[in-house]
């Protein structure tokens, strides 16, 4: 539940006078600057040190799953590679996956800005994913970042 929907739930039982009343109902801007302040406790800063740490307790988490992450420095935009068990799979027993690569970007889906882009091969099932990058821009410096040499090395 998020700040907005808590405080509507609070609303439900309160008279119009206590809504009125900011010691016993905070704003909603009130309740996303504490929401933010609990979230950042619980889960660390957003694009931090302990995002990066987070990424690498996965490496461990899921062995079998190819996470390959660059953090950014002054040369290197953030990368971050990910490839299933079973993208890898499609990508050994489908013939045309090394000929045919199809891809697909989504950007805003987070407060970093971050773009998303999901690989896939052509299949007579339909689009199967063979990948996905993470990037700080849709670049073609980013996504031969993203490609190069984590994926194509990793086969």
């Amino acid at each position: 539940m998020g700040p907005k929907e808590a405080l509507d739930h609070m609303k439900a039982d309160m008279s119009p006078q206590q809504i009125a009343n900011r010691s016993i109902l905070p704003s909603l801007n009130t309740a996303y600057y504490e929401y933010g302040k609990y979230t950042t406790k619980r889960y660390g800063d957003l694009g931090g040190e302990s995002m990066f740490e987070a990424i690498e307790k996965l490496q461990i988490k899921y062995p079998g799953t190819t996470i390959l992450l660059q953090r950014p420095t002054a040369d290197m935009p953030f990368c971050l590679f990910v490839q299933t068990p079973l993208m890898l799979r499609v990508l050994q027993t489908v013939e045309q996956a090394s000929e045919i690569v199809f891809m697909d970007s989504t950007t805003n889906l987070d407060q970093l800005n971050t773009s998303l882009t999901t690989f896939h091969t052509w299949t007579p099932a339909g689009a199967v994913p063979i990948g996905l990058a993470m990037t700080a821009t849709q670049t073609i410096r980013d996504y031969v970042q993203g490609t190069d040499p984590y994926s194509i090395a990793s086969l």
